[in-house]
Parts: structure tokens; C-alpha cells; sequence
């Protein structure tokens, strides 16, 4: 198996959002909860009890797991159908084939929110956008705490900084040549130092 199909059922209101992972183990609902935005939302407002994660199908690639998710989506017509939670369909055809193909569909799906955005119907029944932002700070900052305790106990390990590095260059005034790194050119610019 290098990838399988899924879909996480949210309780209280019997919608679902269909989707692919990529990935050699089962790992829905345990480790992985989605990389859609809304479903993070909705995973973050309320319980994980309020949700049940389902593996549909396995694959032996990728490429055929993201081909019937499309299929699947297009089927139930994910984006109009008010019991789905999807926001879009994909389309691994035109993605493989097509390099400009991402900028296409990010704003096919684009366009698509904006009409549905536009829905007054459609935007009240969004539980999200219900928050005010009094909660929305409250929990943007549970988050953040949370993400700081996880960083302090070593559960998520820090990336290690990199120290910038600057290339040397030439300058020159009054004849007189001099190496300086390329952050420090501004500064002798000022006093009359040129590029070679």
C-alpha cells in the first residue's frame, strides 16, 4: 500500500469529508487528521468524539488513490452537495499533465468559494464563522501555548537555525581595493564605496 482513500464523518450533523493520504500505514484519525483547512477548524472548535475517521479503499499508488477520490467527489458533486464537507474536486489528470495546472485549479476552487461565499444561506450554516473573535484569540492562543509546551517537552523537536551566510564582494574607492560581505555593502556604499 503507498497510499488509501478516507473519510472523517462529523457526528453532530452527519456531513462527510472524503479524501486521499499518501502514505504506507493507516494513519487517519491517530496521527493524520486531514490537510484541509475546514476540517482543522472543525477538529480544533470541538471534540475528537464529535468524529469518526474511516480508511475507504488502499492503493498500490498514489496517483490511482488520487484518481478515484476525483471520481468519487465528482460523483456526489462534493462542492454543491450541502452534506459534504470538501471545498473542492482535484484533478490528478490535469495536475500531471500540465504545469500551470495548480495555478488553474487553485482558482477554479477560488472562484467556486467565492460563489458560495457570496450565498448568505451558505456562509450562516458555516459553524466556524460563527466564532467571535474574542474566541477565535482564545483559541489562537491555546494553540500557541500548546505548540510552545510541545516544542519545551521535545514532543515537536525545533529546526535547527541556520546562520546566514554572505557571499564576499569586490569594492573599490580611491583606488583601493577591500573585501567586505555582501550584507555590509550598504554601509560602505554610503561612504563611497563601489561594486568592482
Amino acid at each position: 500500500m503507498q497510499a488509501y482513500t478516507y473519510s472523517i464523518q462529523h457526528l453532530p450533523t452527519n456531513k462527510i469529508y472524503y479524501g486521499v493520504r499518501k502514505s504506507t500505514i493507516v494513519d487517519i484519525g491517530t496521527k493524520y487528521f486531514s490537510s484541509s483547512k475546514l476540517i482543522k477548524q472543525m477538529l480544533q472548535a470541538e471534540t475528537i468524539e464529535n468524529f469518526k475517521f474511516k480508511v475507504r479503499r488502499k492503493f498500490l499508488s498514489y496517483d490511482e488513490a488520487r484518481l478515484h477520490e476525483t471520481k468519487v467527489l465528482s460523483r456526489i458533486k462534493a462542492v454543491t452537495n450541502p452534506m459534504v464537507l470538501n471545498q473542492a474536486v482535484s484533478s490528478p489528470r490535469l495536475c500531471s499533465k500540465n504545469s500551470s495546472a495548480e495555478i488553474q485549479r487553485r482558482e477554479s476552487i477560488s472562484k467556486t468559494m467565492k460563489q458560495l461565499w457570496s450565498d448568505p444561506a451558505y456562509k450562516d450554516a458555516q459553524s466556524f464563522n460563527k466564532l467571535s473573535s474574542e474566541e477565535q484569540s482564545v483559541r489562537g492562543k491555546a494553540g500557541a501555548l500548546k505548540r510552545a509546551a510541545n516544542y519545551a517537552s521535545g514532543k515537536t523537536p525545533r529546526k535547527p537555525k541556520k546562520a546566514k551566510s554572505y557571499k564576499d564582494v569586490a569594492l573599490v574607492k580611491d583606488g583601493v581595493l577591500k573585501t567586505v560581505k555582501s550584507n555590509q555593502v550598504p554601509a560602505y556604499a554610503k561612504s563611497g564605496w563601489v561594486r568592482v
